[in-house]
């Protein structure tokens, strides 16, 4: 038993380190705008930052649906497959967000807002 609540407590902190370190190294300056496109399984960038107030294109490039949603928000937008839209960040305050695909939870990215 000790062993699954170890293994458990390292996979919740993998998890979490694999949701927010993306957000905090390795993404560019913030923008008035910018892109996403889900292709193959995986957000790209795996992070992407913007300026407060900023949109986002998001672009599904798979042949199946998915979602954008930035968890602890009310941002969750679903995509159709090849389908192309834009969210308003306007109710985001700065901070680092993860965002995941709510059908492909292993869907990660970091969204960096400031």
């Amino acid at each position: 038993m000790r062993l699954i609540g170890v293994s458990a407590i390292s996979l919740t902190m993998l998890v979490a380190t694999s949701c927010s370190a993306p957000a905090k190294a390795g993404c560019a300056d913030p923008q008035d705008s910018s892109t996403v496109t889900i292709a193959d399984f995986s957000f790209r960038p795996g992070c992407v930052a913007v300026a407060v107030g900023a949109t986002l294109a998001l672009t599904n490039d798979d042949s199946i649906p998915h979602t954008f949603t930035v968890q602890g928000t009310n941002v969750d937008v679903t995509l159709a497959s090849d389908q192309t839209t834009s969210v308003a960040l306007a109710g985001l305050a700065a901070g680092t967000y993860s965002v995941i695909c709510r059908y492909h939870p292993q869907m990660v990215e970091g969204l960096r807002v400031g």
